[in-house]
């Protein structure tokens, strides 16, 4: 049965063993050759996070007869190791390896601080959508534009914990006021929860007129994030742009954008260690669960047009997309329609995976210029003078 399978229970097959070791290899021999790094958090939050990835066994979290509560328990591990790996106050070591210094500096100065929010939800009052904010100390600059943040993770794992550093390096190279939304996961709690989530935390930021007791220009806002933070960004636009808000700026990075793929690079990557086609089709069916009909929704599929009024109010969008990735392919498709539209700010292609982003190994070809870029675009639109 199911229930009894050990592979099913630990999501993971002994023939990756091989691969396994092969990543941890990566990581170690990584891990000398950046000597100032290596403690123990690297050691074991890096490996033991690269061993989950590859070795997870997506294929068996779509098993018939499966149920939450046994997917749960595979998830559990592999979103506890990605949240650690890279938050700042638990592995400083693993969180300097994959960020690079700068983005690290930023996260651990004294140059910002946090501050935690919550919002109830719209449709249900029981629900309470927790929001954390980076907002710069001095406050010196007001009436700071603000910028919501979401994180990655497929719509099944990931944490605002896991990016906040991300956040702290844009309140201040911006600068501005970043929150970031910790939407509900699948498959827990399926569509469109994550994506009312994001609708309800939006409007009720722009209903403030400070955070943190900084000012805010709730006139001047973007929305950005990285695959399925890219999806969120653009769900979160359109959301607005649905209430009668026009967005300043929306960036979408490697953006999950056609529910179950089906595209050339998805095949391309089929056995990818960073987010392989198993995994990109186990997290549509998690998000998506019982309601098929939603993949032909423009709430939940990017390559649907959202009605005319939507489209008037959407903002210009810049696009990144990587070459190794699943998602290259619907990221192009997606800022194609943009194009379309008369929506897209540019869309650039970078000679890295998935995980391009993580401007500490984003190494080789014109990778690390991605990151870069962003905080570019973000710069151009919400402080126009300032060029």
């Amino acid at each position: 049965s199911t229930s009894s399978s050990l592979p099913v229970k630990l999501g993971i097959t002994m023939g990756r063993t091989a691969t396994v070791m092969a990543a941890a290899m990566v990581i170690l021999a990584a891990m000398a050759y950046q000597q100032s790094y290596v403690g123990e958090s690297l050691k074991f939050n890096a490996v033991m996070f690269l061993a989950w990835s590859t070795a997870l066994n997506w294929d068996n979290l779509q098993l018939p007869g499966i149920t939450i509560e046994e997917q749960l328990a595979v998830l559990g591990p592999f979103r506890q190791s990605g949240e650690d790996v890279m938050n700042t106050a638990v592995s400083p070591h693993s969180a300097r390896f994959l960020f690079g210094e700068e983005i690290f500096m930023a996260a651990t100065s004294n140059a910002t601080r946090v501050v935690r929010l919550e919002f109830p939800g719209r449709d249900d009052p029981s629900v309470v959508v927790p929001v954390t904010c980076v907002v710069p100390v001095a406050c010196d600059d007001a009436p700071y534009p603000l910028v919501i943040w979401s994180h990655s993770g497929g719509m099944v794992t990931g944490s605002v914990t896991a990016e906040l550093a991300h956040c702290h390096h844009l309140a201040q190279r911006l600068p501005a006021v970043v929150c970031s939304v910790e939407y509900r996961l699948s498959p827990e709690h399926v569509y469109p929860a994550a994506i009312e989530d994001g609708r309800d935390a939006a409007l009720g930021l722009l209903k403030l007129t400070t955070i943190g007791g900084c000012d805010v220009d709730t006139g001047n806002v973007a929305t950005a994030g990285f695959s399925a933070g890219g999806y969120m960004a653009a769900n979160i636009a359109r959301a607005l742009a649905y209430s009668g808000v026009t967005p300043t700026v929306q960036v979408s990075v490697c953006p999950m954008a056609k529910p179950f793929g089906g595209t050339a690079s998805e095949a391309a990557q089929a056995d990818s260690p960073i987010w392989p086609r198993a995994a990109n089709q186990y997290a549509w069916s998690a998000f998506l669960r019982g309601q098929p009909a939603a993949a032909a929704s423009w709430s939940a599929n990017l390559l649907v047009d959202p009605p005319e009024q939507v489209i008037e109010r959407l903002p210009p969008t810049y696009v990144q997309v990587m070459t190794l990735d699943t998602l290259r392919d619907e990221g192009a498709e997606y800022a194609a329609r943009l194009a379309d539209l008369g929506k897209l700010i540019a869309i650039d292609e970078f000679n890295t995976t998935h995980i391009g982003f993580l401007s500490g190994i984003a190494k080789g070809g014109n990778a690390e210029a991605a990151w870069p870029k962003v905080v570019a675009v973000l710069k151009r639109y919400l402080h126009p003078t300032a060029e």
